[in-house]
Formats: structure tokens, C-alpha cells, sequence
């Protein structure tokens, strides 16, 4: 039982060898990323730019004096309620949300000398806003000034920096 052998060699049913795969498969990579490319340009970045340009558009249509004289008209019982610190943050919030509108500047993450100092801003206006500014970071952050009079007076200032533009 030891002599028996197969009556056949093994047949080796390769179809394609290992190059012929490895481009089948590199091919396919090639048609997948191109693909890819193509919708990226055609939907995914198309979309992007509607969104900038809505974004552009729905920016200047804003009146921002109105909207900021409006907000202003809103905080106006926080001084007679003697919330002056609350009133000090929520002015300086509307004037500066004010000057990032017109003036197309993103002021969110600068100082008041930096926003006194940019090179947007009219001369008229920076030494109105110098003014206002060193009022209301010495009532925030030093607790200076913090009563009615001084509060009135900034509020009367907000209206006049806007009215000005």
C-alpha cells in the first residue's frame, strides 16, 4: 500500500499571476480615487463656496447701527437697576460686535489697543472709541467708576460712537 502514487500530476490553475493582481488591484485604487477627486470637485467644494458666498451676502445686508442701537436700547434698565459690572461687559459686547460689522474686522480676540490701533478704524472715531474703551476697562476690571452717572455717560458715548458712522 506504500506504492501508491497518484495517477496524475497536480495541475497548477493559476489564472493570472501575482504582477497581473497587483495591477488589477492598483487599477481599481486609481478609478476609486479618481472618482473621488471628482465628486470632491464637483458637490463637496461646490457647497463650500455657496455657503461663503450666502454667508458674504447675508453680511451685508445687516444694518449693524440699527442692531447694535437696538441691544443698546435693551440694556438700558440694567443702569437703573444698579447692575453696572453686567451693563460694563454687555456695552463693551455690542460695541465691539458693532466695529467687527462695519468695519470688517474680526476683534474678538484683540485688545482694546489693538482695536484702538487698526488701521480700518477713522482717527475720528479711534479717539471716541480710546475714550470709551479705557472708561470701560477701568469700570470691568478695576472697579472703578461703577455708578450710575459714569454708566449713563458711557451709554450716551455708545450712541454717539455709532451715530458718528
Amino acid at each position: 500500500m506504500t506504492d501508491i502514487h497518484p495517477t496524475k500530476p497536480v495541475i497548477d490553475i493559476a489564472i493570472f499571476t501575482q504582477n497581473q493582481i497587483i495591477i488589477f488591484w492598483g487599477f481599481i485604487l486609481f478609478i476609486f480615487l479618481t472618482t473621488l477627486y471628482f465628486f470632491y470637485k464637483k458637490y463637496w467644494k461646490k457647497n463650500i463656496s455657496k455657503i461663503s458666498n450666502e454667508e458674504i451676502i447675508i453680511k451685508e445686508k445687516i444694518d449693524y447701527s440699527k442692531v447694535a442701537l437696538d441691544k443698546l436700547n435693551k440694556i438700558k434698565k440694567l443702569i437703573s437697576n444698579k447692575e453696572y459690572k453686567i451693563f460694563y461687559f454687555e456695552i463693551t459686547q455690542i460695541i465691539k460686535e458693532y466695529i467687527d460689522g462695519t468695519y470688517n474686522i474680526n476683534i474678538k480676540d484683540l485688545t482694546t489697543k489693538e482695536i484702538i490701533n487698526h488701521k480700518n478704524i477713522s482717527d475720528s472715531t479711534k479717539n471716541n472709541l480710546q475714550i470709551f474703551f479705557t472708561s470701560l476697562d477701568l469700570a470691568k476690571f478695576a472697579d472703578k467708576n461703577l455708578n450710575q452717572k459714569k454708566a449713563e455717560e458711557l451709554y450716551t458715548m455708545s450712541f454717539k460712537i455709532i451715530e458718528k458712522n
